[in-house]
């Protein structure tokens, strides 16, 4: 079915009412830019954590989803609602998201799962199509170290794939993971 005035208009409404919701502003331009321009395939990466979520786009262009609540519990709600409006600018062929690491700590793991599982389940709704990757297996597949620390991680995403050295380390994993999915994929 094409895309009408009145769709679009609705889609303007309903960006409204989300921003007024998260007290967040939306880039109306660039979303409406991008359905009139057409659809471009992507593959995108998913760096997902209890604070935030970090998206990454080709180009070394960044979306994140974030919030300051000081409990786990409470910060899955806004943090939800950030990254739907978040989804309405992915168009993309696949996203690859970092799968929960199984840690000491069985509460962090919880925690984190049920972010992906937010993600995943936002992510269906949308009818994106993604897969979990566990972090041994991308750190391993891209730099060769399946337990790569940070310090190696970001110098990788520096020196291959051209990001500016004052990014977050949530951004170079996010990157990473992308290109891993870029190179699984045979793009």
């Amino acid at each position: 079915m094409p895309w009408s005035l009145s769709d679009g208009a609705r889609t303007l409404h309903l960006l409204h009412r989300w921003e007024r919701l998260l007290h967040h502003r939306i880039n109306h331009r660039r979303l409406v830019s991008t359905v009139i321009a057409g659809i471009s395939t992507v593959i995108a990466g998913i760096d997902p954590d209890t604070k935030q979520i970090v998206v990454s786009l080709p180009g070394g262009e960044f979306l994140v989803a974030a919030t300051k609540e000081r409990i786990a519990e409470h910060r899955f709600k806004p943090l939800m609602l950030q990254f739907r409006v978040l989804v309405l600018q992915l168009h993309t062929d696949w996203i690859y998201i970092e799968r929960p690491p199984m840690g000491v700590n069985p509460r962090s793991t919880i925690d984190q799962a049920m972010v992906v599982g937010g993600i995943a389940s936002i992510l269906i709704e949308r009818g994106l199509n993604f897969s979990l990757v566990d972090p041994g297996t991308w750190k391993k597949g891209l730099l060769g170290n399946g337990r790569a620390d940070k310090p190696l991680i970001r110098d990788w995403a520096i020196a291959n794939l051209g990001l500016p050295s004052d990014l977050k380390q949530d951004q170079y994993d996010a990157a990473c993971i992308r290109r891993w999915g870029e190179l699984s994929s045979g793009r």
